[in-house]
């Protein structure tokens, strides 16, 4: 059953450190515009700042990750400095695996997860807003999804 959009659709997840995975809600996938997923679906999850992740599928990315590397690749003044760059460059976007047929599933490395909840004092299970955007989907710690609403109020 196809799940008509609604513009900017969010909700929250539950993400266990231990087994650091989530499920995306079925609405959130559909307002972003996913609803043609692979069984293994390849995404990229984008380092926006602490407790706060994008979501890209790969084959939407790839081309601008490429372009980011070559640019390091064809700049960088020393070798130190290239290796240095593409190194933050890995880790600013990190592959990630969602998993249709296990309730659309992602799986997240504990590097991915422990930005994520790094602003919060709780034990876990941590509680996240999650939110379609533009063909990707926001994943964001309270304190962030706070922050960018009273960021937007006060303008």
């Amino acid at each position: 059953m196809v799940i008509p959009p609604k513009p900017y659709a969010s909700g929250t997840i539950a993400l266990s450190r231990k087994q650091p995975r989530f499920t995306i809600p079925a609405e959130v996938l559909a307002s972003a515009g996913w609803n043609d997923l692979d069984e293994v679906e390849e995404l990229v999850a984008e380092f926006i700042d602490v407790g706060h992740y994008k979501l890209h599928r790969l084959r939407d990315i790839e081309s601008n990750i490429a372009a980011a590397k070559a640019c390091i690749t064809n700049e960088a003044p020393t070798t130190q400095q290239e290796a240095d760059e593409l190194q933050l460059l890995a880790d600013q976007f990190r592959v990630v695996r969602l998993y249709k047929s296990d309730n659309n599933r992602v799986a997240i490395k504990e590097e991915v997860a422990s930005i994520l909840v790094s602003d919060s004092n709780e034990c876990g299970p941590y509680k996240l807003y999650i939110q379609a955007s533009n063909g990707n989907i926001d994943i964001m710690s309270p304190t962030v999804r706070i922050k960018r609403l009273k960021s937007f109020v006060e303008k």
